[in-house]
Formats: structure tokens, C-alpha cells, sequence
């Protein structure tokens, strides 16, 4: 793996998740009473949790193609502060059948993109080197 290729790895990762948070409002492919359909307002703490959590997100995307030394534990910390949002928060996500195929490929694709720091030594040795 180089890191061109780790790069494209976890851009295309990131435009996945966007293609299919929209694809659904873009194409209009769900039936009129569910496409406007809104979770319930959160309240301040979680806001503020979403927000760090966000940040955290675009940093550890920053530093992933930057290939700086704290971002592989970085993107696992926003990983698993999404996860936790998700599982606290129910909301309930309709999406068509083509936005969660794209959520499948971008999720396979982003623990590859957060494991392979750890598990392969190249991959490592890369985050541990001088940054581009």
C-alpha cells in the first residue's frame, strides 16, 4: 500500500458516506411522507458531544492524508464517539435500498482505512515517518 493509495483509500470512504447521506433527497427515492421526516430536537450536551465529535472527524481526516502520528488513534476515539451517538440517540434512519448499499461500502472501506495502521507495518511505518 502507498500512500496515494491510502489516501484515495479514505477520500473515497468519506465521499461514500456524503453520496449517501444524499442520495435519497438527490434522486428522490423515497415515497413522499418519509422524505421529510426529522429525528427529534437533541438536547444541549449531545449537540456539544456532535459537535467535538465532528471536529474530531474532519482532524483525524486532516491527519490521515497528512499522515501525522496521532491520527489513526484519533480516527478510532471519532469512531467510536460516532458509534456511541448512533446507539444513545435513536434515531431512526429510512433510507432507499441504494443509500444503504453505499453506507455498507463506505463503512467496509473506512475499517479498512482505520485498521490498517494497526495491523499492517508498512501502512504504520508510514503514520510514524516524516509528514508530507
Amino acid at each position: 500500500m502507498t500512500k496515494n493509495r491510502y489516501r484515495i483509500l479514505v477520500a473515497m470512504s468519506f465521499i461514500l458516506f456524503h453520496l449517501s447521506a444524499r442520495i435519497d433527497s438527490i434522486f428522490g427515492l423515497l415515497a413522499y411522507p418519509y422524505s421529510g421526516r426529522h429525528p427529534a430536537p437533541l438536547d444541549g450536551e449531545t449537540i456539544l458531544f456532535l459537535v467535538l465529535t465532528i471536529l474530531g472527524a474532519i482532524a483525524g481526516l486532516y491527519g490521515s492524508m497528512r499522515f501525522l502520528s496521532w491520527a489513526p488513534m484519533l480516527n478510532l476515539i471519532t469512531a467510536a464517539c460516532f458509534l456511541a451517538f448512533i446507539l444513545s440517540s435513536q434515531i431512526v434512519f429510512i433510507s432507499s435500498s441504494w443509500a444503504q448499499a453505499l453506507t455498507l461500502i463506505a463503512t467496509a472501506s473506512w475499517g479498512v482505512a482505520l485498521a490498517l495502521p494497526f495491523i499492517d507495518d508498512n501502512v504504520g511505518r508510514m503514520f510514524k515517518s516524516k509528514p508530507d
